[in-house]
């Protein structure tokens, strides 16, 4: 037993058979370092996506059947539901019922399909919160299969967006109502100015008629003007 690796004595052979083990040992590790640097580097760069990805939109990943696989920070900050609470469910969670079933059903088949579908929905939070989101949910087809495997959701809060049309339409009602009620007035106020001209007019064609020829050219003249 050598104590010492410099008491070994290597034939020439041997000592270069030593050297290029070493040296392959030395090249595996610092590919696999270098590796493992590329891994840790995309999965930094991955992260800062995902961060700025949660500060925008909610994400969420289904499966065949629609029941929930993932979800990111956001939706469950949006929907107020945590992670364990929708993993394994599906939407039914954060439906408001505002839809109607053949609403959904055209969703659905239009997914069923491959094709993507981009439209707003009316949600729920978990506290019974009605809010809007404009979504785009990509079916995911794989090489074997023509049906999609998975679906994924992508969607942002448009709920003061909804508020404010919402807001601008109650006034474009609300300016028609008060064009209908102006006009009603005009009318009024139009046949109220008519009706005493009207009586004016007549008693002014009876003056004529009856006194015409006892007045002198001025007052003629007067009554030709009324």
């Amino acid at each position: 037993v050598y104590e010492n690796i410099d008491e070994i004595e290597w034939s020439e052979q041997e000592y270069s058979i030593l050297m290029q083990n070493l040296a392959h040992d030395l090249r595996r590790w610092l590919e696999q370092k270098e590796r493992f640097g590329e891994q840790a580097e995309k999965l930094r760069e991955l992260q800062v996506i995902e961060n700025a990805v949660n500060r925008h939109v909610s994400l969420a990943i289904t499966d065949q059947q629609g029941k929930i696989t993932y979800i990111n920070e956001k939706f469950c900050t949006t929907s107020q539901y945590s992670t364990n609470e929708l993993i394994g469910e599906d939407h039914r969670a954060i439906n408001s019922g505002f839809h109607s079933k053949e609403f959904m059903n055209k969703v659905w088949n239009t997914l069923s399909k491959g094709h993507v579908w981009k439209g707003e929905f009316k949600n729920k939070t978990k506290d019974g919160t009605f809010f809007w989101i404009d979504a785009t949910i990509v079916p995911v087809i794989s090489t074997q299969h023509e049906i999609p495997f998975q679906y994924i959701s992508i969607w942002t809060d448009v709920t003061a967006y909804k508020q404010l049309e919402e807001k601008m339409e109650e006034q474009v009602k609300e300016l028609a109502r008060s064009n209908d009620e102006l006009e009603q007035f005009a009318y009024v106020a139009s046949h109220d100015l008519r009706e005493p001209l009207r009586i004016v007019v007549c008693f002014s064609d009876l003056i004529a008629r009856d006194y015409g020829d006892c007045m002198n050219d001025e007052g003629k003249q007067y009554m030709l003007i009324m």
